[in-house]
């Protein structure tokens, strides 16, 4: 229970699993067979096995691969780098999925830039607001005085998100 474990993956064996960590963000090896987990990986982020032997996780935007040895149930040799801006969310979980036959997606990271505008009702620009950034969403308060936004800020190993508020100049 002090592990407070989340997305689970099994090894291509069928016996032994990997699971995350977000208390100890760290990902473990546990079986079937036997109750005591082994830390495998200290990483930000759930590992997920891509067979014939290779552990595959997202540190930092970087989707890594790295060898896994199944007579000594550990991680081997360095982390081979396989694509960069790879989405990672806070809850633990990446945006990859590998299948058993090697296939392998992901959703790209890559930051999308947009402006904030002030239109007149005529469709005319008037000015621009603040810096550019990764706004995702946008409403603006009734008496149009607030804007309320949502902003991506890469933070460590993730993109969090946060909510802006930017008023407007009345001098």
């Amino acid at each position: 229970r002090e592990f407070r474990p989340e997305w689970p993956y099994f090894l291509s064996d069928g016996r032994q699993f990997l699971f995350y960590t977000a208390a100890g963000t760290a990902t473990y090896l546990a079986s079937l067979d036997n109750t005591e987990p082994k830390m495998v990986l200290v990483n930000r982020n759930a590992v997920k096995f891509a067979p014939p032997d290779k552990l595959l996780y997202v540190r930092n935007g970087m989707l890594f691969a790295q060898q896994w040895d199944f007579g000594r149930n550990q991680a081997r040799g360095q982390p081979m780098p396989v694509a960069t801006n790879v989405s990672a969310f806070v809850v633990g979980q990446s945006a990859f999925s590998v299948s058993t036959n090697g296939v392998l997606t992901y959703r790209s990271s890559a930051p999308s830039q947009s402006q904030l505008v002030c239109y007149s009702r005529d469709g005319k620009r008037l000015r621009s607001i603040g810096a550019k950034g990764n706004y995702n969403q946008f409403t603006l308060s009734p008496d149009e005085t607030v804007a309320a936004l949502t902003v991506s800020i890469p933070m460590a190993e993730t993109i969090a998100r946060r909510v802006w508020l930017a008023r407007r100049n009345t001098e």
